[in-house]
């Protein structure tokens, strides 16, 4: 090649270079502008992910002020000085999977006129649930706190509480069938910390870009994860993909896998199921206490709300660790049922109307386990229905203690 042809190529490769970083470049900048102009027009707090960080009696909580959470590091905007209603709970109480303005707490302040302080984190159990209570929830003077019981994974979060934590040593029992084996971290910042390169590029994403959310809960959003809900199933054994009928496009179901979480027979799970009731009773104290009424929200798994229908799908894996899971939920929401029955604690209990409301598409089309914001807004329903007859009418379940549809047992 000549030096003439060399010098040729090698502008033209400049000009090609010049070419593409201008490209970059404005891609850049006008992802930027849409940022800021996301910011500026959106709620971050209802998009970005916030950053966690341990905490010596909690485990683990949202860093204060961190995307946009109030100083408390709970999904609100500011911490008040009082607040009537206090809900406290996990990621199905804190809103995950919709916007902060779309969690059932913030819906049920629109529904009745009456502000709801958040006060819920994903990974959060009962034992989290009574020290919110006691630390932050009882300066607020409520007057009514309500507690999302998830039983997907309470019972075994109670347990992890006090056995993997180390939290509560008096309640703790000297069995060793109750102990942990091969726990890999103690808290979730631990887990977070191992996550390989791909997710915590997605988590910080997640946590610095309003405009990546946005882009991940839009339509296109929840095509991938249709698209990823087929992928997972293909993946996992313990999957099963369902659509048609009351699962619309798609509804992932993991029976195996949540059914070990509701399993009476591991020892670790019953004693998560005791150690729930007695936080549940010490909460019921300490609400008479500081003058607040206190109730419980039972939240049902996903696949007991579709277990009917699902078992009756030729296409259902694992029909019968489908059955067991919900034979012993129905045990779990009974123990559960009495004791508050017991202490005269109210609640309201969402199968009933998660299973009549369930083909409007109360749930994410993927293996998601929580509701969406249609799936929050009927918990908010709900609760808003019972809370009058809370605080006129006796303080335990039944007919008491909330529509006859969300409180009787199964």
């Amino acid at each position: 090649m000549t030096g003439s042809r060399i010098t040729d190529t090698l502008t033209a490769i400049g000009k090609w270079a010049v070419r593409i970083s201008l490209l970059v470049a404005s891609v850049v900048v006008a992802l930027a502008a849409l940022e800021v102009a996301a910011r500026l027009t959106m709620d971050p707090m209802d998009y970005l992910l916030p950053e966690l960080v341990t905490d010596a009696r909690l485990g683990h909580r949202v860093a204060p002020g961190s995307a946009h959470h109030d100083d408390w590091g709970f999904r609100n905007a500011a911490v008040p000085q009082s607040a009537p209603i206090v809900a406290i709970g996990d990621s199905l109480t804190y809103g995950w999977n919709a916007r902060a303005s779309d969690s059932w707490p913030a819906f049920l302040a629109r529904m009745t006129g009456v502000p709801v302080y958040n006060m819920s984190m994903g990974d959060y159990g009962p034992g989290q649930y009574e020290v919110l209570l006691e630390d932050e929830a009882a300066t607020l003077s409520p007057k009514t706190v309500l507690i999302g019981f998830y039983l997907g994974n309470d019972l075994v979060d109670a347990w992890k509480y006090v056995y993997v934590l180390g939290a509560r040593p008096d309640l703790k029992l000297d069995d060793p069938e109750l102990q942990p084996k091969d726990v890999k971290y103690t808290t979730v910042t631990d887990r977070l910390a191992d996550e390989d390169a791909l997710t915590r590029a997605r988590g910080w994403l997640a946590r610095n870009s309003v405009m990546y959310r946005i882009a991940t809960n839009s339509v296109l959003g929840a095509i991938a994860r249709l698209l990823e809900s087929r992928v997972v199933a293909t993946q996992e054994a313990e999957y099963s993909v369902l659509s048609g009928g009351d699962f619309g496009p798609g509804v992932v179901l993991d029976p195996v896998g949540r059914g070990k979480a509701l399993d009476l027979d591991d020892p670790r799970v019953s004693e998560g199921l005791r150690l729930s009731l007695v936080f549940l009773e010490e909460m019921k104290g300490k609400c008479d206490e500081i003058g607040a009424s206190c109730a419980v929200v039972l939240l049902p798994t996903k696949e007991r709300v579709f277990a009917d229908e699902a078992l009756g799908r030729p296409d259902l894996k694992h029909g019968d660790a489908l059955m067991r899971l919900v034979s012993d939920e129905a045990a779990v929401v009974g123990r559960i049922k009495s004791q508050l029955d017991a202490i005269g604690m109210p609640y309201v209990d969402l199968l009933r109307p998660f299973e009549t409301l369930r083909s409007e598409g109360i749930y994410s089309t993927n293996q998601d386990i929580h509701p969406n914001a249609r799936g929050y807004g009927v918990i908010a329903e709900e609760v808003a229905t019972a809370m009058p007859r809370w605080r006129h009418g006796g303080s335990g379940g039944g007919a008491r203690g909330g529509p006859e549809e969300a409180t009787q047992e199964p």
